[in-house]
């Protein structure tokens, strides 16, 4: 299993910054390789999904269930599909805006992109792109 975890500062406000995390008709502005094919209210809060995920050159789907809901400090998915995944962000009052972290825990399937290379280089792609989703969320709140 792979690990990542990034954070950013954010000048907004906690609720603003969990608003936009949790909003499907905003994934792919906050990662433009990610495709929602449908979403659904979860019970919990936010919403379930399924997806379709560019890396590496190729198309990976599945789908996401919502396992932890607490607005506006925390929201956590798993995924299943493609690249079983563990998605954990949060948002921490900082100053006058946020501190808000990704953890992401995923495991690259074998037989897919088996190879040590490959996987070094999706490792160093998902990190870059974890840095371009904080990005654009700080883009997107500030």
């Amino acid at each position: 299993m792979s690990h990542i975890e990034k954070s950013a500062v954010i000048n907004a406000p906690a609720e603003k910054v969990f608003d936009i995390l949790n909003d499907p008709t905003r994934a792919s502005e906050l990662n433009p390789n990610l495709t929602l094919l449908t979403y659904t209210p979860a019970a919990m809060g936010g919403y379930d999904n399924t997806w379709e995920y560019g890396m590496a050159g190729r198309k990976f789907s599945g789908e996401t269930k919502i396992v932890e809901f607490q607005r506006p400090q925390r929201i956590a998915w798993s995924t299943a599909g493609g690249i079983p995944s563990h998605w954990v962000w949060t948002v921490q009052p900082q100053g006058s805006g946020v501190k808000v972290s990704l953890s992401l825990d995923y495991t690259m399937p074998g037989s897919l992109l088996g190879a040590v290379v490959d996987k070094l280089v999706v490792e160093r792609q998902n990190e870059k792109e974890i840095e371009n989703q904080l990005a654009n969320l700080k883009r997107a709140s500030e």
